[in-house]
């Protein structure tokens, strides 16, 4: 289970790795997760005198966090309603030395940090669909609201298929970068395969399409379709590996030009979003732990990494379910 923080998708719903398995009914499960991400940019630079990069114009350079709180109820073993809310911060950060001092050890590139001043926060972000993301000062906010539904309809020991579909509720703030301010909708199939003992497979085709897509505000973002595809490693019980791969289109067009890490240079905004997740997670009766690491592999069209880690419990009301 994750949720996107990248500051463009953080405005509306984003669809997260779930597994499409039931539960027993009446299962509660309460989970707690913490986010702590990082991204850098440049919009544009010139060049002084004696050819060196300078007057460096920064799209954003930012720190951030987010806390989650999650209840999910099982009402029946195939049917699961759940809740989640939000804490979202930005600020200006303390990694910038540590993660230059990083890339340069393995002769990684910069992206252009060392051009900037470190640990500053500035989002200034114009795009065509009548928004522009700015912030230059620390924000503390309450993010959006997700109620969501997952209906198993088939399962046997090889697999499982389900429906899952989520409305989300304005609650964030767009001044904060929280959130739209306007209710998305979503959808998603959910199919968990399990073809042989220590392995299981999961796929989600989704998408997101937020309301006011259809020209309720100034502001008209696109639909957005994403695909998570995931590979789980279980060698004990109580143990798994996590291998993610997360597949997003963009809700908004920019209007400058960046080069991504396979050469492509385009708007920033028109790439799929292409990150890779590895972690895992521990399962000791009805507590599940699970930590993980996120990064933009491909297109760049997301936080620089990602890291996560959340706590699970589960309790069996069993008389309230039917």
């Amino acid at each position: 289970v994750g949720k996107n923080y990248y500051p463009i998708y953080t405005l509306f719903y984003s669809i997260p790795g779930i597994s499409a398995g039931g539960e027993q009914a009446g299962a509660l499960i309460f989970c707690n997760s913490f986010y702590y991400y990082q991204d850098f940019i440049i919009k544009d630079y010139s060049f002084d005198e004696f050819g060196k990069i300078s007057d460096v114009e920064v799209g954003y350079d930012f720190e951030g966090c987010a806390f989650e709180n999650s209840v999910n109820y099982y009402l029946r073993s195939n049917l699961m309603f759940g809740l989640t809310t939000r804490f979202i911060s930005y600020y200006g950060g303390f990694m910038d030395s540590f993660i230059e001092s990083f890339h340069g050890l393995f002769g990684f590139p910069n992206a252009g940090r060392e051009y900037s001043s470190r640990d500053q926060l500035i989002v200034d972000i114009e795009t065509q669909n009548g928004i522009t993301l700015k912030m230059t000062k620390q924000s503390i906010c309450i993010g959006d609201t997700d109620l969501f539904v997952k209906y198993n309809f088939f399962h046997n020991r090889f697999g499982d298929l389900s429906l899952f579909g989520a409305l989300k509720i304005p609650t964030g703030s767009l001044s904060a970068l929280s959130g739209s301010g306007y209710p998305d909708v979503a959808g998603a199939i959910l199919a968990s395969l399990y073809p042989l003992k220590y392995f299981s497979f999961h796929l989600q085709p989704g998408a997101v399409i937020p309301i006011n897509s259809f020209g309720f505000s100034d502001f008209t973002p696109y639909p957005m379709f994403q695909c998570i595809a995931a590979l789980e490693i279980s060698p004990h019980k109580y143990f798994s590996l996590i291998a993610q791969f997360n597949i997003k289109t963009s809700p908004l067009a920019g209007n400058f030009n960046i080069t991504n890490n396979i050469g492509m240079n385009s708007d920033f905004l028109s790439y799929p979003q292409t990150n890779l997740l590895v972690g895992f997670v521990v399962n000791v009766k009805n507590v599940r732990f699970q930590l993980y690491f996120e990064e933009d592999t491909f297109t760049n069209a997301g936080n620089d990494w990602t890291f996560n880690l959340s706590l699970s419990y589960k309790i069996h009301t069993g008389t309230f379910a039917f």
